[in-house]
Parts: C-alpha cells; sequence; structure tokens
C-alpha cells in the first residue's frame, strides 16, 4: 500500500480525493500546511501532492521544501485549469506532474501507479558473520519481459513527437494484449477523426465514420469508463454496438485530457479469440489515461517548437539586425543581419559584443534599467548605426527578463531640396535599398502566418492573433505605397472646401490606431468643427496624420498632444496655422534640420518619409511645415483656394 500526502487547506478537495481512492490501494494523509509535513518519517510517503489554491508562487516554494523533506517520493501540483504560467515553473521546481481543477481522483491513482517508487527506509546495520546465510544467484529477465522493455523504450523515444508517439504507443499495446485489429480515434472541434489503425482494411475506414453525437463517442462521454462488447448494458445501446461490430472491435478505452475526452482506442479480440478480463480492462484504462496526458504534452512541445522555429525564422528573415539575450546574459538568438553587422557567430556569447554594447545589455537585464536608444559606429567602416534594447517579460521564468536588442543603419539622407546636384543613379540606389527594407520587414509577418495556416491546427485565439498580424502587415505596405504615390504627384487631384476640426479628429484616430496601447488623448483649441479649409481632403488627412503619428510617438503615456489653430498674415497673404506639440522632449537642432530629409528617422523602425511626405503635400498647397528645436510643428495652410491638376489644365486650355 502507498502513502499519499496532499497539502491543500480545502476541506472538499481532501473529501473528494478521500472519496475517490481505494483504501486498499491508498493511503491519504493530509495536512494544510507544509510545515506540518516534517511530522512524517521520509520512509512513510511515497508521493506528494501540492494544492496550489490562490497562491501558486507560494506553491513553488512548497515544492521546493517538499522535494528536500522527501527527496525520493514523486511530486505533484494540483492548480487551476486556466493557469497556463506555471506549466515551466513546475518542472523546474522538481515536480513530475501538473493535475488541473477539478481532480479526477482516478488520474491520481493512475499518476502513482506510474510512478512505482518504493518508500525509502533506514539502512538496517550489517549483520555479523555468523548470520550471513548464502543466497541464491537473481534469476535472469525472461526473455518475453526483457522484449516489452525494449518496445517501452521505442515508444518513450518518440515521447515529444505526438504522431509517433500515437503509432508506437498503439503498437506497444497491441502487442502486449496479442490482438490484430487496434486504431485510436481523436474528438476535436465536433469531429472524430481517425489517429492510427492496425490491421483494419483501408475499406471499412473508408466505409465508416464514428460520430460525436452518437455511438461510441457518445457512450463513453457519457459513462466515462470502458466500452465492451461483453457488457450487457452496452448490448442495449444498438448505436454503439453498430459502431464497434462496423470497425471491428471488441471493446472502447477511453483517452481522457483534463477530465474531458479527448478521443478513444478500439481493439478487437486476441488472435487466438480470447476476452480481456476485468484486471486487463482496467489497466487499459490506467494506461491510456496516461497516454493522454503524455499526448497532449507532446502537443504542447510540439506548438512550442514550431512557433520557436518560426519566430527565429521571422527574426532571420528580417532586415533589421536583432539579438535576442536571456536573463543570465546569454545570446539566444542572433539572426543574419546581426551576425553580419556584428561581426559573430550563430554560438558567440556577449562577451563577443563591442564593451560599449555589452555594457548597456548589463544595464537593461541585471540592473531592470530601460536604455534610451543610443549611437555606436561598428566595423571598421564609417557607417554609424542606431542600437535599442528593449526589455521583455522571460515566459519561462516568472521574475526572469529578456532583451531585444535591434540595430539600424544611419543612412546618408536625401534633402528634396539638395536633389539636383546629386547623382540620380545614388538617389535611386538609396531609394531601392530602403523600400526593399521596409517591404521585405512587412512581408516576414505575412510569410509566417501563410506557414502557421498550412500548419492545419490552430485555435480560435490564434486565428484572431493571426488576423491581426496579416492586418498590421498589409496597413504597413499600404501606407508606404501611399507616401510614395504622393511624393512622385506633381498636383492636386482635386480641391474641396471642408471643415479643419473633423478632418483632424480623424486624422487623429487613424494616427493612434498606428502606434500600439496609445493611451495619449487630443487637445484642440479652439474645440470645434471650423475653420473652412480649401485644398484636397484626402491628401491633408494624409498630412495631419503623419504629423499626428510623429507627435504620438514621442508623448509620453497620459499626455495629450496639443493642436492649436489661428489665422496669420505673412507678407500680406493669408494662412491657417496649425501648430502640433507634445509634452515629450522635443527636436533636437540637428533632429529638426534633418526631419524631413527622405529616409532620415531618429527611431528604429519606419523609412523615414513621414515629414518628407507632409511637406511635399503642402507644397503642392502652396503651404510651408516649419520645425524648430524645442517648438511644436507649424503647418501653414493658405486660406485662399489652390488649383487642382484638372483646374489648370482647362485654363490652358
Amino acid at each position: 500500500m502507498k502513502t499519499l500526502l496532499v497539502i491543500s487547506n480545502d476541506a472538499r478537495l481532501i473529501q473528494a480525493i478521500n472519496v475517490g481512492i481505494d483504501a486498499s490501494h491508498c493511503r491519504l494523509c493530509h495536512v494544510e500546511r507544509s510545515g506540518d509535513a516534517a511530522q512524517f518519517d521520509v520512509g512513510s510517503i511515497h508521493a506528494v501532492l501540492v494544492d496550489a489554491g490562490n497562491d501558486p508562487v507560494g506553491a513553488m516554494a512548497t515544492l521546493g521544501q517538499m522535494r528536500q523533506i522527501f527527496p525520493m517520493a514523486p511530486l505533484a501540483l494540483l492548480a487551476d485549469g486556466g493557469d497556463s504560467t506555471l506549466d515551466e515553473a513546475v518542472w523546474r521546481a522538481g515536480a513530475q506532474q501538473l493535475f488541473r481543477k477539478p481532480l479526477h481522483p482516478a488520474r491520481v491513482i493512475a499518476w502513482l501507479d506510474t510512478h512505482d517508487v518504493a518508500a525509502p527506509t533506514k539502512p538496517s546495520p550489517p549483520p555479523s558473520e555468523s548470520t550471513v546465510q548464502p543466497t541464491a544467484a537473481p534469476s535472469s529477465p525472461t526473455p518475453d519481459r526483457l522484449g516489452v522493455v525494449g518496445d517501452l523504450g521505442d515508444v518513450i523515444e518518440h515521447g515529444l513527437d505526438p504522431a509517433a508517439l500515437t503509432r508506437e504507443f498503439l503498437g506497444f499495446i497491441r502487442g502486449v494484449l496479442g490482438c490484430n485489429r487496434a486504431a485510436i480515434y481523436f474528438c476535436a472541434e465536433g469531429d472524430v477523426r481517425l489517429g492510427h489503425p492496425i490491421g483494419i482494411s483501408p475499406a471499412r475506414l473508408q466505409t465508416f465514420q464514428p460520430t460525436p453525437t452518437t455511438g461510441v463517442v457518445s457512450w463513453l462521454s457519457e459513462n466515462g469508463r470502458v466500452a465492451s462488447l461483453a457488457q450487457s448494458e452496452l448490448k442495449q445501446d444498438a448505436a454503439t454496438v453498430a459502431e464497434m461490430t462496423a470497425l471491428g472491435i471488441e471493446v472502447a478505452i477511453p483517452i481522457h485530457d483534463e477530465g474531458a475526452l479527448v478521443g478513444f482506442a478500439g481493439f478487437d479480440r486476441r488472435v487466438t479469440g480470447g476476452d480481456y478480463d476485468e484486471a486487463e480492462l482496467s489497466g487499459l484504462y490506467r494506461a491510456f489515461e496516461t497516454f493522454g496526458i503524455a499526448l497532449a504534452n507532446a502537443r504542447s512541445h510540439a506548438r512550442l517548437e514550431r512557433r520557436d522555429q518560426l519566430s527565429a525564422g521571422t527574426l532571420d528573415s528580417l532586415g533589421t539586425a536583432c539579438v535576442v539575450v536571456g536573463s543570465s546574459l546569454e545570446l539566444l538568438h542572433i539572426n543574419a543581419a546581426a551576425r553580419k553587422v556584428l561581426g559573430l557567430l550563430a554560438d558567440s556569447t556577449v562577451h563577443d559584443l563591442p564593451p560599449a554594447i555589452a555594457s548597456k545589455l548589463f544595464v537593461a537585464i541585471e540592473k531592470s534599467e530601460e536604455t534610451e536608444t543610443f549611437v555606436q559606429r561598428l566595423g571598421d567602416g564609417d557607417k554609424d548605426w542606431r542600437i535599442r534594447i528593449r526589455r521583455l517579460p522571460d515566459p519561462k521564468q516568472d521574475d526572469g527578463r529578456l532583451a531585444l536588442m535591434t540595430l539600424t543603419p544611419i543612412e546618408q539622407t536625401v534633402s528634396p531640396s539638395e536633389t539636383d546636384g546629386q547623382s540620380t543613379r545614388e538617389l535611386i540606389r538609396a531609394m531601392a535599398e530602403h523600400l526593399a527594407h521596409e517591404i521585405g520587414n512587412a512581408l516576414v509577418p505575412i510569410s509566417t502566418t501563410q506557414q502557421l495556416l498550412g500548419s492545419g491546427e490552430m485555435d480560435a485565439g490564434t486565428q484572431k492573433e493571426l488576423v491581426s498580424v496579416m492586418t498590421q502587415s498589409v496597413n504597413r505596405i499600404s501606407r508606404l505605397t501611399g507616401q510614395m504615390q504622393t511624393l512622385s504627384r506633381e498636383g492636386l487631384r482635386r480641391v474641396d472646401e471642408f471643415l479643419l476640426g473633423p478632418l483632424l479628429d480623424e486624422a487623429f484616430r487613424e494616427a493612434g490606431a498606428r502606434v500600439p496601447n496609445c493611451k495619449v488623448g487630443l487637445n484642440r483649441s479652439p474645440n470645434d468643427d471650423g475653420p473652412l479649409v480649401h485644398g484636397e481632403r484626402p491628401s491633408l488627412k494624409q498630412l495631419f496624420t503623419e504629423v499626428l503619428l510623429n507627435a504620438l510617438q514621442s508623448a509620453p503615456d497620459g499626455s495629450p498632444v496639443e493642436v492649436t489653430v489661428s489665422e496669420v498674415t505673412e507678407r500680406n497673404e493669408g494662412f491657417l496655422a496649425v501648430e502640433i506639440g507634445d509634452s515629450g522632449s522635443g527636436f533636437e537642432p540637428e533632429t529638426a534640420r534633418r526631419a524631413t530629409h527622405a529616409f532620415y528617422s531618429s527611431r528604429s523602425v519606419g523609412m523615414g518619409l513621414g515629414l518628407t511626405v507632409a511637406e511635399r503635400i503642402l507644397e503642392l498647397h502652396g503651404g510651408r511645415l516649419e520645425i524648430e528645436s524645442e517648438q511644436p510643428v507649424r503647418i501653414l495652410i493658405p486660406r485662399e483656394p489652390v488649383s487642382s491638376a484638372a483646374d489648370q489644365s482647362k485654363t490652358s486650355a
């Protein structure tokens, strides 16, 4: 008999376990506090179950204490079904099993049977020579037993591959039972699909398909135990008998995961025609209950592995140099661009980085301090790189941190007023390089999403996330296309009269949608719909969106963007003056001077065309964009109507 120690202050849980387990199979001991466990002798406890309750962090500490008190006893944690953050922490704490509430006592029994560990006892003193009796040599295991152990080793070898695990485990059980036909079916999303068949003809499989609402699946879901054609009560269920007969199976074993039926295994009679006794059916039930847990773990591992591979592939496909740094300052991933820029290898360490960069990473990880974007000259060339380090939570450690370091080149910028004296070839080269970089980065998430869609295993949450990722990438490319079209235009398509207030509100909402988790508001003065503006409404909306986006990216959370509208006269010409400012640090003198230059940006993302486009739109309207250090951006729009390209063509005609 085994002794299970349960640490919990939930009286109903203790009662449920006590009622559900067989007193002849297992003895239950219970304490409410971990400190009280020390009253038990080390040799008296065979396994320990810790109830996380409402304190998962405290439960991790309790697991550590139990590992010290009962070093040979397997440990298990019982947690709420919705808490997915404990999966990794449980294994690190030394536990072998994670149960989810509500707890089924049969699963505890299956776990105890799986971990057949004899309780350690105090060593006996060595016998004297006079008491030593000759002992017979231990008998060697029979060849049949060795064969079973070898077959089980094949199953364990494929423990992380769901399809291979299913195939090997079914073959192993079939060999132990000595039957011919065997099959595993899985239930998912209102459908029943074949997992793996052995010895069942393709014709039989093609002509019959189990249904989730009647027959075997319905009977197993309702009864929660083995279905056998030898059972008198099953013979009264015509649909279940018909399905099992059509499949050619004698027994159906439920496969559970977290208390839910996820499939079943079917077997026919032994090849000798013999039936299965109660002990064999009970063993099959426990074996496939354990298989359900192993299969869920294998599927979870496969999903994580696939996502890790896609994430690594995504980083490698990016034109931006990226380095992911772990909480122990290990370089978890170095993409191809970063290896080229920093001269690193795939197995390089933080000590291979330039000292200035390594020290910044140390501050970000070890001292938990955010670092400002900084500029560093790298390699033997004369190119400067803008480096940004962002701290990210480590999903594998509750208190761990990761750092994502991105490096983007500070390219030679091109000002629209300086293009006449520059080489056309150099201008085209710079534009092509930036376009390829930006479009390539936008296409990577789309390509990754395409691979995930092809994998076939997605829940509703993943589908929603993929739609969001694809939408962001499409919007990124659409914005870039619009910017290039604006820069290539020679005139306005259409001039209308419209109110400025609603246009500013629309532009602010569009700019806010491009800033993740935007928490910045808008203050307009005056806060009304006026005044009237003459111009091309879509392009002026694009102008204000670009300038407001720049303000939103600079404004601290919680502080509003201030927009002031007034009328001014300069050189006997009337203008609407729109000033847009934020409470951020403002433009540095050098940044203000180069802000409208093509491909110039002080950030690590984007092409640096936003304010270039804004200036071009104002030129087409006969206005001006004024950017000065530590001052709001000033937009001047003429009060007099401007001519569109269509109006100009009519005039010339």
